[in-house]
């Protein structure tokens, strides 16, 4: 489509803005890694075309997706979570290429009522991603990667209050290892967390 197109070139046009989280755990910064702006891309795509329905599920939980060629039987099992506690609903689940032509991923994108908007990548193979929950910061856009079970994890947000952000992404990281929904002190974290954080700049 015409958006993807526009927000691949966008990204590939940023691709010197990009710099790592100067923290703990901070990546080795040497090439930008293709899978932060496939991460990009992918979400400014969703912010330009986001009127174009996607095909959406129920709740969060394990998920089988279909994807092609994916896999021996096509399928792509992964944990997909519910963050309706942080008062974001999942409103797109779709299909994106990779932008170096090896496959597909799974994009879901959620949506909450005061701007925010997050996407959660999965890739089939997550062998180039960090094992650690990773942040990588682009001024206002960040992007936190990792890798469990074999599959990528790329979840991304731009303009959303940095603590709220940071405790979205430990929970669905936590939440992938154990591929089970958030317990109630979590959830209750994550409410607590959004009426506390101000409304996306984006």
């Amino acid at each position: 489509p015409a958006a993807l197109a526009a927000s691949l070139a966008l990204a590939i046009g940023l691709a010197a803005s990009f710099v790592p989280w100067q923290g703990p755990g901070r990546p080795a910064w040497s090439d930008r890694p293709a899978w932060v702006v496939q991460a990009r891309a992918s979400h400014e795509a969703w912010n330009m075309d986001e009127d174009r329905p996607g095909a959406v599920p129920g709740a969060g939980g394990v998920v089988l997706a279909a994807l092609g060629q994916l896999g021996p039987d096509g399928y792509l099992k992964a944990y997909l979570p519910d963050l309706s506690a942080a008062r974001l609903t999942l409103t797109r689940l779709e299909t994106v290429s990779l932008l170096d032509g090896r496959g597909e991923a799974l994009h879901a994108g959620y949506r909450g009522t005061r701007g925010c908007k997050v996407s959660l990548l999965i890739l089939t193979d997550g062998a180039a991603l960090p094992a650690a929950l990773t942040r990588y910061d682009d001024r206002a856009l960040r992007t936190y990667a990792w890798r469990t079970g074999g599959h990528g994890y790329l979840l991304v947000a731009e303009g959303m209050d940095e603590a709220r952000l940071a405790m979205i992404a430990e929970t669905v990281h936590s939440a992938t290892l154990k591929h089970s929904p958030f317990d109630v002190e979590t959830r209750t974290a994550l409410r607590e967390s959004r009426e506390r954080s101000k409304p996306c700049l984006a």
